[in-house]
């Protein structure tokens, strides 16, 4: 993988719109069902690596509006799909306040069901530096250059419902960059370790 040789032209957050919702049907999704059920072997039988930010959470500003916006929300489903007291669990799960973040990246999506603990290590280690690096690159934003969030709206697509935000300051498309550039620059060294770099998923919404 090569870098453009000219600059990369980055779209304000603020100007992205999503492609998903409002969903009137929904998709089972198992994974999320064993995670949410508790039903995992162990720690590490559900792998992932992400990059996120806004977390933990302001509560003191975020838990009062959010548990109020869920009332709403469940309002939207049947009661069974909602009940917390069916066997295997509820068909919907609504993310708790202490749970909410914002994705930067996802290094390496726990879809692909990576079990193998010495390959998680080697992720875990191979993927740190890779932040590491990004983190060093001239355009990561200065620590005086902070995020900041608003709420901008909502949508329910057909596996997932997601707050939408607006990032203000602009670091987080260059966060984003950075982590973006640094892995294109170290796909092949990833390589040699048997990692693959285009397991970088950058979302192009907040």
């Amino acid at each position: 993988m090569s870098l453009p040789s000219r600059p990369l032209t980055i779209v304000p957050s603020s100007s992205r719109k999503p492609t998903e919702g409002p969903a009137t049907t929904f998709d089972v999704d198992p994974d999320i069902s064993q995670i949410i059920s508790s039903r995992c072997g162990s720690k590490r039988s559900a792998f992932g690596l992400i990059v996120v930010t806004l977390w933990p959470p302001p509560l003191d500003v975020l838990s009062g509006p959010y548990n109020t916006f869920l009332d709403f929300v469940r309002r939207c489903f049947d009661e069974a799909d909602v009940d917390t007291t069916v066997e295997p669990g509820p068909a919907v799960y609504f993310m708790p306040p202490e749970c909410l973040h914002i994705t930067v990246s996802t290094l390496h999506g726990f879809t692909r069901r990576t079990t193998d603990e010495a390959q998680q290590s080697r992720l875990m280690e191979q993927w740190r530096s890779i932040v590491s690096g990004a983190s060093k690159r001239p355009g990561w934003p200065c620590h005086t250059n902070k995020l900041k969030f608003r709420v901008c709206g909502a949508q329910i697509g057909r596996k997932a419902g997601i707050i939408l935000w607006e990032e203000l300051s602009g670091s987080l498309d260059a966060i984003r960059l950075c982590i973006s550039r640094e892995t294109a620059e170290r796909t092949e060294e990833l390589a040699e370790v048997g990692i693959d770099a285009s397991t970088l998923f950058v979302p192009n919404i907040v």
